[in-house]
């Protein structure tokens, strides 16, 4: 279904478009997504197959919150507040919050030929440096100690498998802490005042939404959103600036886990069935199927770590709002 015609703007300024207009503008479907802040439109996933399961990376493909934008629930109303990575490409203090742990460079196995072993001592050391970094708020503090507990987990030699999913479920946590500071520092103030509409930060994942009342509180605080609207339903006066395609998630790993030694195919479990939303939203954040229970393997030989904390861990500023506990 194409989009009806509408007359754009003649003179823009984006400071006039309200949370119902358009920025951009895309059909999917017989719906019509519109976005007030953002100058793209990202591709909208349904979960055909109702199942979640993590992939190469230990992350859920573009039903991670935590790397494609969801559909708002009140459940999780911060996730809108999750960073986005392709913003901080260029924030070195921010590299390893997307680190993905490579087999050949990045692991130490207990013997030649073993699946088993540690992340090496740099990158552990980065890993925990941002921890180190976490101040003591009321409001993270919890966050913080279970984000310490993920890093515990990497003082014991584990499955290469395992090691991607603690990896990323640490990613997820420092994340999350991340979205509690903004959302309770920046933006819940913002939303107490609907009158008054702030610069979208670019940042912030944002949200798809099909309520306008949503739309109008996210888009006033500076966070992006997309309205998702029936084209029936479309008033003839919107303003629209132009007309885009659908952003897909190219930068997403979406290949299946392999033995990185014997080569083939080993799936990860999948760790919930049902429908999308607050399901997706919960499965990204629950502790992997297999998390509290990694294999303590026997040691064949003695693991040796030559490498050196010392000078690898650089300082970076981060955020103003983070110190040293």
């Amino acid at each position: 279904m194409s989009i009806p015609v509408f007359k754009p703007f003649t003179h823009f300024s984006d400071r006039y478009l309200t949370a119902t207009d358009a920025f951009c503008v895309a059909t999917y479907g017989h719906r019509v997504i519109t976005t007030p802040n953002m100058k793209f439109i990202p591709q909208p996933f349904h979960n055909e197959s109702d199942i979640i399961q993590a992939w190469a990376d230990g992350r859920y493909w573009a039903m991670d919150p935590f790397q494609w934008p969801q559909t708002y629930d009140d459940l999780y109303a911060q996730s809108f507040a999750i960073p986005r990575r392709k913003a901080y490409l260029d924030d070195a203090s921010m590299t390893y919050a997307w680190f993905r742990p490579n087999f050949s460079s990045n692991f130490v196995p207990l013997a030649v030929g073993s699946l088993f072993g540690q992340l090496k001592m740099d990158i552990l050391g980065h890993l925990n440096y941002k921890i180190a970094r976490m101040h003591k708020e009321d409001h993270v503090v919890g966050w913080v100690h279970a984000m310490r507990a993920v890093y515990e987990r990497f003082q014991q030699a584990m499955a290469w498998c395992d090691i991607v999913i603690v990896v990323a479920e640490y990613q997820r946590r420092f994340l999350d802490i991340w979205v509690v500071l903004d959302f309770y520092e920046v933006i819940e103030p913002r939303m107490r005042f609907v009158d008054t509409t702030h610069k979208v930060d670019p940042k912030w994942m944002g949200c798809f939404t099909q309520d306008v009342a949503i739309a109008t509180k996210v888009h006033a605080a500076g966070v992006p959103v997309w309205l998702i609207r029936d084209a029936r339903l479309i008033p003839s006066n919107m303003n629209i600036v132009k007309v885009v395609l659908f952003t897909p998630p190219d930068d997403l790993v979406i290949s299946i886990y392999h033995d990185p030694l014997k080569l083939f195919a080993q799936p990860f479990d999948i760790i919930a069935r049902g429908p999308n939303n607050c399901r997706c939203h919960e499965a990204a954040r629950q502790a992997y199927s297999n998390f509290e229970k990694l294999p303590a393997p026997k040691p064949q030989v003695e693991l040796v770590m030559t490498e050196s904390l010392v000078g690898k861990a650089p300082v970076h500023k981060g955020k103003a709002k983070m110190k040293t506990i």
